[in-house]
């Protein structure tokens, strides 16, 4: 049974001769295509790429001069695309293949960078991040703002490109998202995973293996979870079904280097969250404050629960310098 997630070479594996034999997954999408139609996609070949655009988008224009949104290259990258929306004035396009790399152009250092979407720019030297976003700011003030600033300072660089994060949440899922590769076979596959949500998708997670936001042991904590809870078979938050039974957690840390931690969970299970909380606070003594809760609503808001304080210190103490 293949996952449904709108991607065209998924698609195109639907046998149309399952219309109408009652196929629960491929007669439903066979019969789809066969009322919408498939449109021959639009590919722009040799697409110069030459600025930055918000939320991790490059800019190019077509042969008519209109505006192109290409996510996941970067300025000076010369591309070939796959047009997915198309406007009067702009068009958004899905990235094929960089067929001439840019000199501003790296390697992004996160292995989940393809997915995630969180860093958008890692891909970007960061020297010419600091430039994009000082643009970015002055254009907003000028043009959508209008604003003409007497004086506009330069953009300071952070100290630390990694590991500078105070708080990270993740969310347990039980529908993890599939890669191309995944979706392609056969094999059955755990879908749990606790990480973060896959852009755009309110009810897709992909499993973190080690994000390079959050200093130690933020990743060893998330990881820690993950296999005690795979351990004792305990069932992730389905977001559609509103079931299952842990739902989130929110990973906090002052500079030194203590740790606070909220679990949300859908089920009021004390006796599993205590002892998940205790394995916790006896792994890693940087955890000085622990909560949870128990969310019952549809959203995710940690805010208006009652949190219940479980161990440790009720606050984190942050030192500011200066």
């Amino acid at each position: 049974m293949y996952c449904f997630n709108q991607r065209y070479e998924i698609l195109m594996k639907i046998d149309l001769k399952e219309v109408g034999k009652g196929s629960k997954d491929k007669g439903c999408y066979a019969a789809y295509i066969c009322r919408m139609g498939m449109k021959k996609p639009v590919i722009i070949e040799g697409l110069y790429l030459h600025a930055a655009a918000a939320k991790g988008n490059a800019i190019g224009r077509d042969s008519e001069g209109r505006v192109v949104f290409v996510k996941g290259a970067v300025p000076g990258d010369t591309v070939r695309v796959r047009v997915v929306k198309k406007k009067k004035q702009f068009i958004e396009a899905k990235l094929l293949e960089v067929t001439e790399f840019s000199e501003q152009r790296v390697a992004p250092q996160c292995q989940h960078f393809e997915l995630c979407g969180g860093c958008s720019w890692q891909n970007l030297k960061y020297e010419h991040q600091l430039e994009n976003k000082f643009n970015e700011v002055v254009n907003n003030l000028k043009r959508l703002g209008h604003v003409e600033p007497e004086v506009i300072e330069p953009i300071l660089a952070a100290p630390k490109n990694f590991f500078y994060r105070n708080k990270l949440e993740y969310s347990f899922c039980a529908e993890r998202w599939l890669t191309d590769e995944e979706v392609k076979s056969d094999e059955n596959f755990d879908r749990r995973a606790f990480g973060f949500h896959i852009p755009g998708r309110w009810d897709r997670v992909f499993e973190v293996e080690k994000c390079l936001l959050q200093p130690d042991p933020s990743n060893a904590i998330r990881n820690f979870i993950s296999v005690l809870a795979k351990e004792h078979d305990w069932t992730y938050y389905h977001p559609r079904e509103k079931t299952g039974f842990l739902r989130s957690l929110m990973l906090r840390n002052n500079s030194k280097g203590q740790f606070m931690i909220a679990l949300q969970c859908s089920e009021d299970r004390r006796e599993e969250i205590h002892f998940l909380l205790d394995k916790l606070k006896e792994k890693f003594p940087e955890i000085c404050s622990i909560y949870f809760a128990i969310n019952e609503k549809a959203n995710d808001s940690i805010y208006d629960l009652d949190l219940i304080h479980y161990s440790g210190d009720s606050v984190l103490i942050e030192s500011m310098p200066g």
